[in-house]
């Protein structure tokens, strides 16, 4: 009996509502322009236009689209741009390119400092009034006034005087004591007032305005990490039923005691699909925070997710007796869309042996896995991953009886060098359906 593994790319998720990896690109770079990220959205629009040219340059279809992995890998490139090894020897970028990553302050921060500079100054006029006036010596003032008063009245009346100002009530007392009133309000007010939009807080935003500085590669960093959290909205699929097109590919585990599927995708088409047939679909991820290592020998159905899921987030565990390392928390339900965590997964092109995570050690169990197939099923795959498409070559190199089923409408055409390799050296190798996965899986595997 045919020992049976599958392998599930973008295209396998096409019919789930997951855009493809040209689609995303379409799909993120709108998602920039509405939300009113205007910056970010110009920001991507710059990037697209530059990797069009480039396929322009080396006579590529530029209206076939930009990959999405293209897209971020090019971004965090940019991001990094002073720490290339060929920094040196580059003499500028395109003017563009620094003048998007420049740092000037928002509204925000300089509504902040305009309330630092009025608690500053309100501080100080505090300081000075003290929160308790001194004295203003009412007696001196009642003397005084009535020292004037004699004066002016015996210089009048040439030595006659009177004294009709010594009576009980005191000037001296009714003024000391609105003085202290109407400080103790001054002070309750410096305390509680907010500075309000004046022309000094519009002015400060305009000088800050004009004084933006270098980011060193922040303003991109910001714009890849906003692009893994628009993933959570783009991939997550909710709707019961959208993954049912996928059952056909259980239909191994009636003859064969496991059954591994191993996903470049981050969705849960795949668990969906397993959940509505009442399989078990067991990632390994908990076993891998405790253990470090994926098994995939026992029975049932497993699911290696090579790049990552959006519902994993990855934290850092701190034991009391051996060495901090990462493990990853699962998301459930609503929590998938909290944009409090950053997902765990592997995005773009140059980033795919990460050494954080599960990630080194998800492609270790891939490669065990396949060596023990004697027939791998590509559903949708592309053939762009370069650690991928080594452990097939392995995998066809160590026993020639094993065979390669490819379904993908488009692999006749498929450009890419790998899968012209393959057409070229394992044709008589090759299972090909040319059909997109809803009507190809059923032809595959069986209703």
């Amino acid at each position: 009996m045919m020992q049976e593994m599958i392998l599930l790319g973008a295209g396998a998720s096409v019919k789930a509502g997951v855009p493809d990896s040209y689609a995303m690109t379409r799909v993120i770079a709108t998602r920039f322009a509405n939300n009113h990220l205007s910056d970010h959205a110009h920001l991507i629009k710059f990037v697209i236009g530059g990797l069009l040219f480039q396929k322009g340059i080396r006579n590529e279809d530029p209206f076939g689209g930009v990959d999405v992995e293209e897209l971020f890998n090019a971004v965090m490139l940019l991001a990094d741009r002073s720490k290339l090894e060929a920094a040196p020897f580059i003499g500028s970028w395109h003017d563009m390119v620094d003048q998007f990553d420049r740092i000037a302050p928002g509204f925000y921060g300089s509504d902040r400092l305009n309330r630092a500079i009025y608690d500053s100054v309100a501080k100080e006029v505090i300081g000075a009034l003290s929160q308790s006036p001194p004295s203003f010596a009412d007696d001196k003032i009642d003397k005084a006034l009535v020292a004037a008063v004699l004066k002016t009245v015996e210089d009048k009346l040439k030595g006659r005087s009177t004294h009709y100002l010594s009576s009980d009530s005191s000037v001296g007392r009714a003024v000391g004591g609105y003085l202290r009133e109407l400080t103790a309000k001054w002070v309750k007010m410096l305390k509680s007032a907010r500075p309000s939009s004046s022309e000094f807080g519009r002015e400060l935003r305009k000088v800050l305005s004009e004084t933006d500085t270098p980011g060193e590669g922040q303003v991109y960093r910001s714009v890849s990490e906003e692009m893994i959290r628009m993933l959570k909205d783009i991939v997550w699929i909710e709707t019961a039923g959208s993954a049912d097109y996928l059952k056909p590919m259980m239909t191994p585990l009636q003859s064969q005691s496991s059954l591994v599927i191993a996903t470049l995708n981050y969705d849960n088409s795949v668990e969906l699909a397993a959940e509505s047939m009442g399989w078990s679909c067991d990632t390994g991820i908990d076993r891998w925070s405790t253990t470090a290592r994926f098994d995939t020998d026992g029975d049932g159905l497993h699911l290696l997710k090579l790049h990552g899921s959006i519902d994993w987030a990855l934290a850092d565990d701190i034991p009391n007796q051996t060495m901090p390392h990462q493990v990853i928390r699962k998301k459930e339900g609503a929590a998938v869309k909290d944009d409090s965590y950053q997902p765990a997964v592997v995005f773009g092109q140059k980033n795919k042996l990460t050494a954080d995570g599960p990630f080194l050690d998800l492609l270790q169990a891939f490669r065990h896995a396949l060596h023990q197939a004697d027939r791998l099923t590509v559903i949708g795959y592309s053939f762009r991953d370069e650690h991928i498409n080594g452990y097939i070559s392995q995998w066809m190199n160590a026993d020639a009886n094993r065979r390669l089923r490819i379904i993908d409408p488009g692999f006749g055409q498929n450009a890419v060098d790998y899968a012209r390799a393959l057409r070229a050296h394992c044709s008589e190798r090759l299972d090909e359906i040319a059909e997109k996965a809803e009507t190809a899986l059923p032809q595959a595997f069986g209703a």
